[in-house]
């Protein structure tokens, strides 16, 4: 058994990369027994997961010399990449030997996004889809793993546009990439309101993003709405639908971020669904517009459109859900979004 166990960071754990070059990541373990390491100094380090001679790595940083007491709250300096953190523990008096060496392997800065918003952005395609490269991660309960479908926090069991996604913008940016689904089938912009369970899971995934920052204080890059269909469905006034998406934004905003900060938000065109007319998906389409076109929200984006991807081309035998064929045009449209958006002097194609 080590006498150190490292709680964070994790395996295929992923960090929002900061404005700085440098971000830092909260660094926690705890002694298995404290009496015969009061002498201890642990330091850590980050070394470039590469395969060529050019492997950075980065200076030792002290994170307890000696530990105060058996649990270790500390920081560390990390760039952009995918590392390894190598946590070495040295006793005053001895050699360092193998067994005082400890490694978490595929630790990420890169991008976080947040998925909100009904069955389309939720497990509902036909074919579940895996990432083509491992720097693509979703968030889970316990941690972090490689964000194979179906999506932890998402409902349904099925396929997602998510990984798609976060493989077109990894090979475009070339770091991690993290995903968070926490989109219900079904659901209608009226459940996603402060006083439902909806909102209340959203906000706790948010939270618990947030407090793995050093200073609580990390957020995604951006949160990605796609919803519409079921408001389409029951024909909800336009009216009603701008009112309830901005008190979402809005009460997002408020729950999670200061005063003077604000997630940015990527608002979907989307309200298509077989059981409606187009009077009443021209609405919801006209409600978003109006949202995106918001001056008191401008940090809130058009998204893509999935309002011509219809038939079974691209849909289920529902008509409604997404192929998978479908489910790579969604999310190769989100990652072209988010490039144009966030990262234009990035884009090569």
């Amino acid at each position: 058994m080590s006498k150190l166990k490292i709680l964070v960071p994790s395996q295929w754990g992923v960090y929002q990369r900061s404005e700085d070059k440098q971000t830092q990541i909260p660094f926690i373990a705890r002694f298995a027994f404290l009496s015969s390491w009061k002498n201890a100094k642990v330091k850590a380090r980050w070394v470039e997961r590469t395969y060529n001679d050019s492997q950075k790595k980065g200076t030792w940083q002290i994170v307890a010399d000696p530990p105060s007491s058996r649990c270790i709250h500390s920081c560390i300096s990390v760039p952009v990449g995918n590392f390894d953190i190598l946590v070495r523990i040295d006793l005053r008096g001895k050699k360092r030997r193998k067994k005082n060496f400890q490694t978490v392997e595929n630790v990420g800065i890169g991008e976080i996004f947040v998925m909100v918003g009904q069955s389309n952005a939720a497990n509902s395609g036909t074919a579940r889809l895996r990432p083509k490269h491992n720097e693509v991660r979703a968030m889970t309960k316990k941690g972090w793993q490689i964000a194979d479908d179906p999506q932890p926090f998402a409902s349904n069991t099925k396929g997602s546009p998510w990984t798609v996604m976060g493989d077109i913008l990894f090979e475009q940016l070339n770091i991690p990439i993290g995903v968070i689904s926490a989109a219900v089938g079904g659901s209608s912009v009226a459940e996603w309101q402060e006083d439902n369970n909806n909102y209340q899971n959203f906000i706790r995934l948010l939270n618990k993003l947030r407090e793995r920052g050093c200073k609580k204080s990390q957020l995604p890059r951006a949160i990605l709405w796609h919803q519409g269909e079921t408001d389409s469905r029951d024909e909800l006034p336009a009216e009603q639908y701008v009112t309830l998406l901005k008190k979402l934004i809005e009460n997002t905003s408020r729950d999670i971020c200061k005063e003077s900060q604000s997630i940015p938000w990527i608002v979907a065109l989307a309200a298509f669904h077989t059981d409606t007319s187009q009077t009443a998906i021209d609405a919801i389409i006209s409600a978003q517009k109006q949202v995106i076109m918001d001056e008191e929200l401008d940090y809130v984006y058009k998204g893509p459109t999935t309002e011509d991807l219809l038939g079974l081309d691209w849909r289920a035998p529902d008509l409604v859900h997404f192929n998978k064929n479908g489910l790579k045009e969604h999310g190769r449209r989100w990652a072209q979004t988010i490039m144009k958006i966030f990262f234009m002097n990035d884009i090569n194609y």
